[in-house]
């Protein structure tokens, strides 16, 4: 086999080997659920939102990531949502990886 394709062959491996790696560490982490309004937080050129927040009723707020179903939520500015999902501590500020998420009434 040429070195090419040895190589190949290894650069594949490796990214399965890294991509479980990551698919086990995501789905060992401890999910929360947080019910709040979703705000627009920033926007791109032509007035798209490009983030949100979720704002809970006592004022935290949590940084909605474009990850999972997460982008979706750029769809649900000013409603009202129970989201669930991984929260990490970024800084000082949260940030939701988005799991799943139902509108609230």
């Amino acid at each position: 086999m040429k070195w090419k394709g040895k190589f190949s062959i290894l650069a594949l491996c490796a990214f399965v080997y890294l991509s479980l790696l990551y698919a086990a560490a995501v789905s060992t982490a401890a999910e929360d659920s947080i019910t709040g309004t979703v705000y627009a937080d920033d926007w791109d050129d032509k007035g798209n939102v490009t983030l949100v927040v979720i704002e809970t009723a006592d004022g935290e707020l949590y940084y909605v990531s474009e990850d999972g179903k997460g982008k979706e939520l750029l769809k649900l500015v000013d409603k009202n949502v129970k989201a669930t999902g991984v929260v990490q501590d970024s800084g000082g500020e949260k940030i939701i990886t988005v799991v799943s998420y139902e509108i609230m009434d």
